[in-house]
């Protein structure tokens, strides 16, 4: 993970104590009767470890739902939010974090998740290269009670919360230490709501915690994986799945009871224009050009529209969507370089290909020649670069400080953006950290001076246009229609809440299937056998 050296605070306010929302094992109200539904999903990769802290990504939705973390994201959001803790109170000089731990908490072996729980579970993250990887300014560990403890920073890092709601971040029972060594790369040991009980034939079975006191209505999920698109789509609807993840959508279209759903992710395609090129160090230039690529992507899905993916700057002002405002009589008075700009982007994605093509027909278009060059390896020489990024934590501080911050490095900040009231923002931002002891008022007037700067370093960036966001990047699924009205995780949407999945009957006469046709029957389950009572 590149570091950069200023950083834009958008953690949760200081000394804000947050309730824990309801469901915890231990720590829930009264059950509800089981309904004992089965969820299933088709995914495109199989884990090779459900280990957390190997953070296989193809493990995450097997993670999300097994294991428990410190901090989660709200829903739709980048905002951290507390999970498994009742509090997390930040010191003045943002180096320490006290956490309170909702009691009565257990992991699926029974032992209580306390202060000395987690302690175990992050000196064994830190021992990783993952741990190393993600949390670089982590430096100690202090029990201050059997339920409340102290994580500190060597440097003040504004995303450390939102990291703590990583796959990566789950807290692993101390069981562990008496279990075989590769446990782990089959089994969970976590304090989710779920636990595996069975994985073959390239399906693998999770069961609700027998020991957990809110039984959610869905029992069992059954994950299968295959590699091929098309046998993806055949597979959900021969398993009746409610879920399948990048799917080839058959010629005859969906069955009534499914729906195609692009869901946007924390990611983007973005072009950056090289700011120490003579002609494009001009901002007037570079407004001007984003305004020919704005103007000629419209009705192009979504609009080409600034720097910022929606969701991710969740206290950004509104108007992000709106394409930035330039003329184009700057270009005509400065004229057009001799030789053909050169559009640089990685030849191995075709997406990529795709969007640069249209890039280069819309300034080519406009009289401003433009030459596209695939690159294999280094970017080099380049005028624009087109990439794409995912935060790799979903933070809107990592996401502004890698691309605008002047010291981050070509690879964080490729347009080399250079602005001393824009690091003057990122620095001050930073700065506004409250006091431990704060109260609500206090609280909401930091929160209203650190909205105001971010909106001054916004409206900075979008006048500067060192970028343009020209898309999110979109995870295509194939849902049951029973699922239209549950979000998936707001990062990553192959990730369901399976604890939040309630999969109601087909009401054809609601609506839900138009055609009232009935759904297809269900085929016999390969894959695990049913889960022990």
């Amino acid at each position: 993970m590149n570091c950069y050296h200023k950083l834009l605070a958008s953690i949760l306010p200081v000394a804000t104590a947050l309730l824990l929302s309801a469901g915890l094992a231990g720590a829930a109200p009264a059950a509800k009767p089981a309904q004992n539904q089965q969820f299933r999903a088709i995914y495109p990769t199989e884990p090779k470890t459900l280990d957390p802290h190997q953070n296989d990504p193809a493990a995450w939705p097997v993670i999300m739902a097994t294991y428990g973390r410190l901090m989660t994201l709200k829903e739709g959001t980048a905002q951290p939010a507390p999970a498994l803790v009742q509090f997390v109170r930040v010191s003045t000089n943002g180096l320490k974090y006290t956490f309170q731990l909702a009691e009565g908490l257990t992991f699926s072996d029974g032992i209580p998740l306390d202060s000395q729980a987690v302690l175990y579970s992050f000196d064994r993250l830190m021992a990783s290269e993952v741990g190393r990887r993600y949390y670089p300014y982590l430096t100690s560990f202090e029990p201050k009670g059997d339920y409340s403890f102290q994580l500190i920073l060597s440097r003040p890092w504004p995303p450390f919360l939102a990291s703590l709601a990583l796959p990566a971040a789950s807290l692993i029972s101390p069981g562990l230490r008496d279990r075989p060594a590769d446990y782990l790369r089959t089994r969970t040991l976590g304090s989710g709501s779920y636990q595996v009980y069975d994985w073959q034939n390239h399906t693998l079975g999770l069961q609700v915690r027998p020991d957990r006191v809110a039984k959610p209505r869905v029992a069992q999920a059954l994950f299968h994986y295959e590699p091929d698109p098309g046998r993806r789509y055949e597979k959900m609807t021969a398993h009746s799945a409610h879920l399948a993840v990048d799917p080839a959508r058959p010629q005859s279209g969906l069955p009534p009871n499914f729906q195609m759903k692009q869901v946007p992710t924390f990611g983007a395609r973005y072009l950056a224009f090289n700011t120490r090129k003579v002609y494009l160090s001009r901002p007037e230039v570079r407004r001007a050009m984003a305004r020919i690529i704005s103007e000629s992507m419209k009705g192009h899905p979504p609009l080409a529209a600034g720097l910022f993916p929606p969701g991710l700057f969740y206290n950004a002002p509104a108007g992000l969507s709106a394409p930035i405002e330039a003329a184009e009589e700057p270009l005509r008075a400065i004229g057009w370089p001799d030789d053909p700009l050169i559009l640089a982007h990685p030849a191995a994605d075709p997406a990529l290909a795709a969007l640069a093509g249209e890039v280069a027909a819309a300034l080519t278009a406009a009289g401003r020649p433009v030459a596209v060059a695939p690159r294999a390896g280094e970017p080099g020489d380049y005028d624009l670069w087109l990439d794409a990024r995912f935060p790799e934590i979903p933070a809107a501080d990592m996401w502004l400080g890698r691309f605008l911050d002047s010291t981050s490095s070509p690879e964080g900040n490729p347009a080399f953006f250079r602005n001393r009231r824009a690091d003057q923002l990122i620095g001050e931002i930073a700065a506004t950290i409250g006091q431990p002891d704060d109260g609500p008022r206090e609280v909401e007037r930091l929160e209203t001076v650190r909205a105001a700067k971010l909106a001054a370093l916004v409206a900075l960036a979008r006048d500067e246009a060192p970028y343009v966001f020209l898309e999110p990047i979109e995870r295509p699924l194939v849902i049951d229609v029973r699922l239209a009205k549950t979000m998936p995780h707001p990062a990553w949407p192959e990730v369901w809440p399976l604890d939040q999945v309630d999969l109601k009957p087909f009401s054809f006469r609601s609506g839900a299937n138009p055609t009232g046709r009935p759904p297809a029957a269900a085929q016999p389950e390969p894959g695990p056998q049913e889960p022990p009572q």
